[in-house]
């Protein structure tokens, strides 16, 4: 699965057009966040982070998390502590209390879930009135190949389980 965004160009210059129905609708947010889920991850990225400059707090929470994540992750993960060995899945449950905490004072929790949705409300926007072109009819068609051929495969594991 590869999340790397396809050409701006193509991205922001497609054609536009506002769906029929509601089944048009959900067909085309379908095929389109599946062709562009790279650009979509960047345009996410970039409301959390204009956002965070516009509330200090949240810039603050996203600096104090990432430091510690980067040190966690690089640092602490697979290290022995007497007859305890820090695994990956402790470092991540640290970040989680981490970010409870770091939330709670630097009062950024509504500021992140504000962010969270614009982006979401501005992804789902640019989903639905782009109407998907032949590359994305092409590139839709060979997951749906891809996934019914995984299917397939689990059914015959499974009757000779």
């Amino acid at each position: 699965m590869s999340i790397q965004p396809r050409p701006w160009g193509e991205f922001g210059l497609g054609p536009f057009a506002v769906p029929d129905s509601v089944q048009t609708a959900q067909s085309r947010v379908q095929k389109n966040i599946n062709y562009f889920k790279g650009n979509y991850v960047v345009v996410a990225g970039a409301v959390i982070l204009v956002t965070s400059l516009l509330w200090t707090n949240l810039l603050i929470f996203l600096v104090i998390m990432g430091a510690s994540a980067a040190g966690l992750i690089f640092g602490a993960a697979g290290k022995r502590f007497g007859n305890f060995t820090v695994m990956t899945t402790h470092v991540f449950l640290f970040l989680a209390v981490e970010a409870l905490i770091v939330f709670y004072f630097t009062e950024s929790f509504w500021s992140f879930i504000y962010a969270g949705l614009l982006a979401g409300l501005i992804i789902l926007a640019h989903s639905i009135v782009r109407n998907p072109g032949v590359g994305n009819n092409v590139s839709y068609a060979a997951n749906e190949v891809k996934s019914g051929i995984k299917n397939m495969g689990k059914d015959v594991r499974n009757q000779f389980n």
